[in-house]
């Protein structure tokens, strides 16, 4: 059974999902969180209303009877000291994983703007596909653009160098602690497997 849920549900689901995430980061060494959380994740911002949009707006927009998720505090700890727009103080931990009911692709892991997508970026300026692109985790994590806007790389540590457009529908494999962009005009998001983010979030 699949089922569209609305988008203020599916962002508030991802919000709890990484406020667990992240405090089993910080209650837990490597060894105890990558042996408890393994796999691929995204950190980035899954929301983006354009210019003026705030970290507590954006907080408490998945927000249940008035009460955030987290402080704003929380969600600014551990942030990169590279700051590429307003929209980097939002970002959350997303995993790389089927979204129950979200659709019948099993193994297949869908990033866009369409709700039955099992990664949903909520964006208002259309710079994210509906379907914009797909994952496929084995024993390797490979990444196919399949959008119109475009899916972009480049290694997060030498982030002077230029991005680089992936070729529509021909996968290429990811490593840890490299970057992506969904289109150009929106954040950058990392990839790291569970130790990369232990250490992302600690740094």
């Amino acid at each position: 059974m699949y089922t569209r849920q609305p988008i203020d549900t599916i962002l508030f689901e991802m919000r709890k999902e990484s406020a667990r995430l992240r405090a089993a980061i910080f209650g837990s060494t490597l060894d105890e969180f990558c042996n408890q959380e393994p796999g691929w994740y995204l950190y980035g911002c899954p929301q983006r209303f354009g210019k003026g949009s705030s970290t507590k707006a954006c907080i408490t927009a998945g927000a249940q009877d008035g009460k955030a998720i987290l402080s704003v505090a929380d969600y600014e700890r551990g942030l990169h000291e590279r700051a590429y727009t307003a929209d980097e103080r939002k970002r959350i931990i997303m995993p790389i994983c089927d979204r129950p009911g979200a659709n019948p692709f099993v193994g297949v892991v869908w990033l866009g703007r369409a709700l039955n997508n099992d990664i949903v970026l909520d964006d208002r300026q259309a710079a994210i596909s509906n379907s914009h692109a797909c994952f496929r985790v084995t024993d390797k994590l490979t990444i196919e653009d399949r959008s119109s806007q475009g899916t972009y790389v480049r290694e997060a540590s030498r982030i002077q160098l230029p991005w680089k457009q992936l070729e529509p529908e021909k996968p290429i494999t990811l490593q840890s602690t490299q970057q992506l962009q969904f289109s150009q005009n929106y954040p950058p998001t990392d990839v790291v497997d569970a130790k990369g983010l232990y250490h992302l979030l600690r740094k």
